[in-house]
């Protein structure tokens, strides 16, 4: 009971705080509390009052900043749109229609996740830097816990799922590391995101600050012993830095096209299946190998699975038709493409593709590189079907596209002010600022963020 008491006493605490700071703060606090909430209590392996409560949490804290920041213009709603039919399709498929997903827990992570996106939109430029600089320090301390878990007296908070893996980054020397996120893959995908937000400078971080902080967010991600995060943190900076103004629009179209021609051939050949296959020594390389080929069988199904699927959280249902075989007889399916086509047919796939584009090319150049980030875990893990990764991932859809103040600057732009005070706001003296962005990733956010509102 004195647990309980004090989550509740904690909570109403945290609450009063968004209450009591100032309007233009409520919204970006909320939002990074939410955050906060959801990794450090949001999963299955944590008791159900947690889980519960920290997504209760996120829905009360997101409606208070929500409300008080309710002037605030809206940006994108397209995003929205597409989000809020996201989760009534699950519901009418899967909840209503299926009975596949219990309706108590969809109403929590579908609300949290909802009002997520609603305040990620509304956030401008200074308000999302927040966000993403809290973010930022959500993976440090993550960092820090999984330190402890592999020290001699540490333990993993949650327990394990599936008992200790050796970590293959490190040599097996430790096991897998899994934060409070009751698994090392969404722990991984935290720390990239966390990553690619500090190298980017969009979370306004001193630079000692941020040179310190690289490093040890790399460190956690080698504690993960995630082997997809490697690629998918070099896949995030280097497309950050390829999106500059001064690569044009054909450099930025050739890179998505050799982005998504990349991760096709990677679905669909037979030739990467058969490199992956001699590459990957363990397990879960051919569990993930066998998902990727069931996408033929999963385009043959009989109606009306082809359309809707054999109901959200129902993969079993999948094994057991023989639309997907797993090598080791395990229904999992680590692959969230394959996941929501099996589980949601043709017409959620197509429902959640056109959300992903429309993110994609709402997006700035920082949200390009962390829906790349969000993309290349898609194939690592079923993203959308555990609690925090789910919250997570929409939010992150939601501060990934340009905030709304930033229309504003580009028609200031016009006028040459802009342009002024993007030199003039260059963090470090003696670089103007327009070098210093274009040739530091790690920069002052102040004078890039300008010169980005020029775009």
């Amino acid at each position: 009971m004195t647990p309980l008491i004090a989550g509740i006493t904690g909570a109403v605490v945290l609450l009063l705080f968004v209450l009591a700071i100032p309007a233009e703060r409520a919204l970006s606090a909320s939002l990074t509390l939410a955050l906060w909430s959801v990794t450090l209590f949001g999963m299955f392996l944590a008791p159900s009052y947690l889980w519960q409560g920290s997504l209760e949490f996120s829905i009360c804290v997101l409606l208070m900043g929500i409300y008080r920041a309710r002037h605030q213009a809206l940006g994108h709603a397209s995003v929205l749109i597409l989000s809020t039919v996201w989760f009534v399709f699950i519901a009418l498929t899967s909840v209503a229609g299926a009975e596949t997903y219990p309706p108590a827990r969809a109403a929590l992570l579908f609300g949290a996740s909802v009002l997520a996106v609603v305040a990620g939109l509304m956030l401008d430029v200074t308000s999302r830097a927040r966000v993403l600089r809290g973010f930022v320090w959500i993976g440090v301390f993550q960092t820090c816990v999984c330190v402890w878990e592999i020290s001699p007296v540490g333990f993993p908070i949650y327990g394990y799922r599936n008992g200790a893996v050796p970590n293959p980054l490190l040599g097996d020397i430790v096991d897998r590391a899994q934060g409070t996120l009751g698994h090392p893959n969404p722990l991984a995908m935290v720390l990239c995101l966390a990553l690619v937000a500090t190298i980017s400078g969009e979370a306004s971080m001193r630079r000692r600050v941020q040179v310190v902080i690289v490093p040890v967010l790399v460190f956690g991600i080698f504690l993960t012993g995630t082997r997809i995060a490697l690629p998918a943190a070099v896949a995030g900076v280097v497309i950050y830095l390829l999106l500059q103004r001064r690569i044009g629009r054909f450099l930025r179209s050739v890179v998505l096209i050799a982005v998504a021609g990349s991760a096709v051939f990677a679905q669909f050949s037979e030739a990467a299946i058969e490199i992956v296959t001699e590459l990957g020594e363990s397990g879960s390389w051919q569990q993930r190998l066998g998902s990727v080929s069931a996408y033929p069988s999963l385009l043959s199904r009989p109606d009306p699975d082809f359309w809707v699927g054999s109901g959200f959280a129902n993969e079993a249902a999948l094994y057991a038709h023989g639309w997907i075989v797993s090598p080791f007889g395990v229904a999992l399916i680590d692959n969230w493409p394959i996941y929501v086509l099996g589980t949601l047919g043709l017409l959620g796939f197509g429902l959640f593709v056109t959300l992903w584009a429309t993110v994609v090319i709402k997006a700035d150049r920082v949200g390009v590189a962390l829906t790349v980030v969000l993309t290349v875990f898609f194939f690592n893990f079923d993203i959308g079907r555990l609690l925090s990764p789910t919250v997570i991932m929409f939010a992150f859809f939601a501060v990934a596209v340009r905030p709304p103040s930033r229309q504003l600057s580009e028609r200031a732009s016009t006028s040459g002010v802009s342009k002024k005070r993007a030199v003039s706001a260059a963090p470090l003296s003696g670089s103007p600022g327009r070098r210093h962005s274009a040739g530091h990733p790690i920069a002052g956010a102040s004078g890039r963020r300008a010169a980005d509102h020029q775009r």
